[in-house]
């Protein structure tokens, strides 16, 4: 049925990451802290709308505390009254709330298989699907370890425009929720030593939708997009 599909748990964008790509640790901090996105929307009166202790939460998990609040205050500042406690409100998995309108459009999974995504696909043949089907994303994300991501991150995090505007001027309102889920993955891949900058890409797609991902990625190297 469509409507289970769409609670299926967005955690299995994890498993279209190439396992030659090694640091289990990270994988499974990533795993982890997605999981979390699906506690983070709810329903009151047909509107969805995030439960900020669950965006606390999700915060303290992921980011470290020195950003704690440049990160919270963009958020809080671009979510406005669509923020709030949940209460007794019926919650919404990451997938179900991507059915309302939003630029939040995670693929079936299936459908990122086909494209050449999957787990037992060499690193070097992951890369050139994502160049192929995503041309718009930048090479210089594919050719990122996680040392490369944590300082692209950190100096788009310090910019004059945040990636907050950059994101909120090409998509609108809710893109300021894709941006704060991003930047969780951006921050914990940012902690690898490997290619992962391949891994974070996936992520992002898988997550977000692919259109969603590339302004992401470019708005991080390019806040002034």
């Amino acid at each position: 049925m469509e409507g289970t599909a769409r609670r299926e748990p967005i955690d299995d964008v994890l498993d279209l990451i190439p396992r030659a790509i090694g640091e289990e640790g990270v994988r499974q901090r990533l795993r982890q802290y997605t999981r979390r996105l699906d506690s983070l929307a709810a329903m009151d009166g047909g509107q969805p709308f995030i439960d900020k202790d669950a965006a606390a939460a999700l915060l303290r998990e992921a980011v470290p505390a020195d950003l704690h609040d440049h990160v919270q205050q963009q958020f809080e500042r671009h979510m406005g009254d669509k923020l709030k406690a949940k209460g007794r409100e019926h919650g919404l998995g990451w997938r179900e709330f991507a059915t309302h309108d939003n630029p939040i459009e995670p693929p079936p999974i299936d459908e990122l298989r086909s494209l050449g995504f999957d787990g037992g696909a060499s690193i070097e043949d992951t890369k050139a699907a994502l160049s192929k089907h995503f041309p718009d994303l930048p090479q210089r994300w594919l050719d990122a370890d996680g040392a490369e991501v944590h300082k692209i991150t950190l100096d788009a995090l310090r910019h004059n425009r945040t990636v907050w505007d950059c994101v909120v001027a090409h998509l609108g309102f809710w893109a300021a929720l894709a941006i704060f889920a991003a930047c969780g993955a951006f921050l914990i891949v940012g902690t690898a030593t490997g290619p992962w900058g391949i891994p974070l890409a996936i992520w992002l797609i898988g997550v977000l939708g692919g259109g969603t991902a590339v302004i992401v990625l470019n708005c991080v190297l390019n806040p002034n997009l």
